[in-house]
């Protein structure tokens, strides 16, 4: 089966509902996927079980749910340690890519083959490199499945047509094979797909040649999910102006018969069917008249400009909060930037919740926001000053504490002695243990708690009053909401001085750190919803289910198979609905690659080349 459909539109959740007549095998790559159909499991006493990183079955973990054979807690009474080898119970079994193997034969030894469905989620994931280290399990996995019933799920699957090599490998290994499809385009959200400069991307707007503009409409005709990137006021826009001037009057009163047929989705596929219907002659007005007259989204904001005064001196290295001192607010003309100065006066446009920035060089990104924050040189100076000293403490006491490691493995090597971390006789620490603890906790002390003025964070009140057009506030605009003892622990770790910085704004980066306690932090910051930005490479974007309101993606990115970029577009208006929502293209090469047929499918070649039994 091939289950394609919009991001965010449920999927991941089918295996639920399957597992009433089969049990399941729910392959994925993001574990965080896998966590959250687990807890949606569990939530309705699904009786499921965890294989990540397995080499062989007793690596498989059983919820308490599914657990056949246990022993008791003699205290609690509950369930104790579980004999996870007997799966007669599990129901769906959540694996990764490189446990699916494992997985398979631990579920046939419980079950009978034609009772079992493998559900691979997002089967497409590495499959826009030509080379990638999952490649070999990937094409392990389909040479060695033994699993008849096989949903592969993605929003992006290639088509039928593309992937019939696969199905022709499917049934020589499987007798009496059948291949269906399933595909839904229904979205109930209309999120605006911008171009670099703040307009709206429509075919009416993007083809001034009619044989472009039919092929482009044709294509979205096949694929109409991406009804849902078209601006439904543009649109709206669009039917007036042709009803006004007569040219579609007659087909609105033959396409709606009654109001209840007046739907967002039927109004963008009527302005679909306008453009396929249109004739050369009568595109080329609308299209001259379109261009004369396009707005832009960003257009027409008018700029507060103030300046900031230092009340007090900085004394001792301590950075003290800067008051604004605000005189009558000047409004002045800015460069459109297409929405993208987040941090300062297109920070307003970022309304309802928090906004993804994909791209593949996050340092740069980061650094961009940074410079264009617009914080005063003097207070930056003195941030960055307190910033620094405390890592100069920071590194000092990662010393003294692999000292105290050291310490701790020379004295319990030593019978003769009692370590630093345990208690003597007497109830006493070791004198030099207690000395280098002394000295951790007197630096430790001596750290700045570190803190940004509020009219630098995006949103705020006090930014607003700066930033916002006429000198108005705007209610829904995003805020972010760290927290003072998140702020302290970003504060504390080993990291570099830029992702502290980008934290007081509120904003996070999503890539390999070396620190993993920097990246809990962002997962669990990012999943309350509680950053203003978050900025990502696009190996974060498959599975990632944090809701984001607005996007970027980055102009890095055009060399991106198109796969890759609905991907991308697909974390943004993932859950509520009543929402504004944007998608801020920084390359307009690249929304061509968006909206028509690409002469090459990376995802579909790969496919056909690993999804062999060869």
């Amino acid at each position: 089966v091939l289950y394609t459909a919009p991001t965010g539109t449920g999927k991941t959740l089918t295996p639920i509902g399957l597992s009433e007549n089969f049990r399941i095998i729910f392959v994925c790559v993001a574990r965080h996927i896998g966590m959250a159909l687990a807890k949606a499991a569990i939530s309705v006493e699904k009786k499921i079980a965890f294989a990540f990183g397995c080499q062989t079955a007793s690596d498989i973990r059983l919820h308490y749910y599914s657990a056949v054979e246990y022993s008791r807690n003699k205290r609690s009474g509950g369930i104790g340690k579980v004999d996870n080898s007997v799966g007669t119970n599990v129901e769906i079994i959540i694996c990764d890519v490189q446990s699916y193997l494992t997985s398979m034969h631990y579920m046939l030894a419980f079950n009978d083959e034609k009772n079992i469905i493998t559900y691979w989620d997002e089967p497409t994931i590495t499959l826009d490199y030509d080379n990638h280290e999952l490649h070999d399990v990937i094409h392990r996995n389909w040479k060695e499945n033994k699993i008849s019933k096989m949903i592969l799920s993605c929003a992006t699957l290639p088509t039928k047509l593309e992937l019939q090599p696969v199905f022709n490998d499917f049934a020589m290994k499987f007798t009496n094979a059948r291949f269906e499809t399933i595909t839904s385009y229904d979205c109930k959200k209309s999120i605006p797909l911008l171009d670099k400069n703040g307009y709206s991307v429509l075919p009416h707007y993007l083809y001034k040649e009619y044989d472009e503009m039919i092929d482009s409409c044709k294509y979205i005709y096949k694929n109409k999910t991406l009804l849902r990137y078209f601006d439904l006021n543009e649109i709206v826009e669009f039917v007036k102006i042709l009803n006004r001037d007569d040219f579609i009057q007659e087909e609105i009163e033959m396409y709606f018969d009654t109001h209840s047929d007046i739907t967002m989705n039927s109004i963008k596929e009527f302005y679909l069917e306008l453009l396929l219907s249109i004739d050369d002659e009568d595109y080329a007005i609308c299209f001259n008249y379109f261009q004369e007259n396009r707005r832009n989204k960003f257009e027409n904001n008018e700029i507060c400009r103030t300046t900031s005064l230092m009340n007090e001196p900085v004394k001792n290295n301590e950075l003290k909060r800067t008051q604004s001192v605000f005189a009558k607010h000047i409004r002045k003309e800015t460069t459109n930037t297409g929405g993208l100065l987040a941090t300062t006066s297109d920070a307003y446009t970022f309304t309802d919740g928090p906004t993804i920035y994909l791209t593949d060089d996050i340092d740069k990104i980061g650094q961009f926001y940074i410079q264009k924050t617009d914080i005063e040189e003097f207070v930056f100076k003195t941030l960055m000053n307190k910033i620094h000293i405390n890592q100069k403490h920071l590194d000092k006491i990662t010393d003294l504490e692999k000292k105290l490691e050291s310490l701790d493995v020379a004295t319990s090597d030593d019978t003769s002695k009692t370590s630093f971390t345990e208690k003597s006789d007497h109830g006493k620490m070791s004198n030099e243990g207690k000395a280098l603890m002394k000295e951790i906790n007197t630096l430790r002390k001596q750290l700045y708690t570190i803190t940004l003025d509020p009219a630098y964070i995006p949103n705020t009140v006090p930014h607003q009053n700066i930033w916002s057009p006429e000198e108005t506030i705007i209610q829904n605009a995003f805020v972010s909401d760290i927290g003072e003892e998140n702020t302290k622990k970003i504060m504390s770790l080993q990291i570099n001085n830029n992702y502290k910085v980008l934290m007081l704004l509120g904003i996070g980066t999503f890539k390999y750190h070396e620190n993993k306690e920097y990246m809990e932090i962002m997962k669990d910051l990012a999943n309350q919803q509680k950053l203003f930005m978050i900025i990502a490479s696009t190996d974060y974007i498959y599975g990632t289910n944090y809701q984001f309101c607005h996007g970027f993606i980055g102009k890095d990115l055009e060399n991106t198979t198109q796969q890759k970029i609905m991907q991308a577009m697909g974390r943004i208006g993932r859950n509520n609905m009543q929402q504004d929502y944007t998608i801020r293209i920084r390359s307009n090469d690249m929304i061509n690659k968006i909206f028509k047929q690409q002469e090459e499918n990376l995802e579909s070649t790969n496919m056909c080349r690993l999804f062999n039994s060869e």
